[in-house]
C-alpha cells in the first residue's frame, strides 16, 4: 500500500445510500488533492449496486469507490438486532474488516451517518502506538455509564463510539479477532449497543484515545460543544437524523453538502418536504 493513499470503509444498507453519498462527498470536499483516497462499501446481496454507483460521479478525481459484498462472509455469523430498533446488520460488518482487507495496514471505519469537516489523512496518520484500534470515547449517561462499567466491565471513561474508528489490520489478527467476536455473540447475553460492545470487550486496553473532534456526537452535549470547538467529523448519532429532525443547529452541513452530492435533487426534496411543515 502506498503511503500516499487513505484507505476508508464504509458498511451500507439500500436505504442509506443517498446518506452514503452525502458522506463521501464530504470526505471528497475535504480531501488533500495530492493524496489518494479509496473508499470500499462494504453491502450484502439486496444492495442496489448500480443506483450507488452514481455516488462517483461528483467526486473528486483522486477518491475511487470499491464495493465489498460481504453476504457469503455473514453466513453463520450471528448477528442480534433484538437490542436497538436502530441497529442494524450492516452495523456489524465492521467486525469482518480485519478479514476482509488484510491487504490494508489501516483503514478508517465510519458509520454511513457523517459529515467529514476535515481532511481524513490526519486521521490516518495518527500513531497508534501499537494498539489495535483508536476511537474517541462515547457520551455515556448515568445509566449506560452504569451498564458499561459493571456489565460490560469496562472503564466509562474508555469506551469508544464505533462509528468513526482508526484500524491497524496488520495488528488485528484475522482468526482471533473473529472469534472472539463470534464467542460474544453467540453468547448472547444482554449487549445494548451490540457490535460497539464487542469492539469495546475484544479491544478493551489496546484502544487509543483519539481528539473528540475526529467525532462528535449528535445528542445532548452538542450545541454545548459544538461552540467551543469545530468538529472534525459531525456523527448524527442516535435515531435523529438531520432528515428526521428539527435541529437545523449541526444538521445545517449535512444539508449544505448534500448539495453538492450526486443524490441533491433527491435530497433536496426530502429536505422541502421536511422543513415546509415548520
Amino acid at each position: 500500500m502506498n503511503e500516499d493513499t487513505i484507505s476508508i470503509i464504509f458498511s451500507c444498507s439500500n436505504s442509506y445510500i443517498p446518506y452514503l453519498s452525502v458522506a463521501i462527498q464530504s470526505i471528497s470536499n475535504t480531501a488533500n488533492p495530492s493524496l489518494h483516497y479509496n473508499i470500499y462499501i462494504m453491502h450484502n446481496d439486496s444492495f442496489d449496486l448500480r443506483r450507488a454507483e452514481r455516488i462517483q460521479t461528483t467526486l473528486a478525481a483522486n477518491l475511487k469507490i470499491y464495493y465489498t459484498n460481504v453476504t457469503k462472509w455473514t453466513t453463520g455469523f450471528p448477528l442480534p438486532l433484538t437490542a436497538r430498533t436502530h441497529v442494524t446488520e450492516e452495523s456489524y460488518y465492521k467486525l469482518l474488516i480485519p478479514r476482509l482487507f488484510p491487504h490494508l495496514k489501516k483503514v478508517i471505519y465510519l458509520d454511513v451517518d457523517v459529515v467529514v469537516l476535515k481532511d481524513l489523512s490526519a486521521l490516518y496518520q495518527i500513531d497508534l502506538d501499537d494498539n489495535l484500534i483508536g476511537g474517541v470515547p462515547e457520551y455515556l449517561p448515568g445509566r449506560f455509564a452504569t451498564y458499561v462499567q459493571n456489565t460490560l466491565g469496562i472503564d466509562r471513561y474508555e469506551y469508544i463510539n464505533a462509528g468513526v474508528v482508526l484500524m491497524d489490520t496488520e495488528r488485528l489478527n484475522p482468526s482471533e479477532f473473529e472469534i472472539n467476536c463470534r464467542t460474544l455473540l453467540s453468547n448472547n447475553p444482554p449487549y445494548y449497543m451490540l457490535n460497539q460492545d464487542i469492539l469495546n470487550i475484544v479491544c478493551y486496553h489496546h484502544i487509543k484515545y483519539l481528539d473528540s473532534r475526529w467525532n462528535l456526537g449528535w445528542n445532548t452535549r452538542v450545541p454545548i460543544l459544538y461552540e467551543l470547538k469545530a468538529p472534525f467529523i459531525l456523527h448524527y448519532t442516535t435515531k435523529s437524523k438531520p432528515w428526521n429532525t428539527t435541529n437545523r443547529l449541526v444538521s445545517d452541513y449535512f444539508w449544505e453538502t448534500s448539495h453538492t452530492c450526486a443524490f441533491e435533487d433527491e435530497l433536496r426534496t426530502i429536505e422541502a418536504t421536511h422543513w415546509s411543515g415548520l
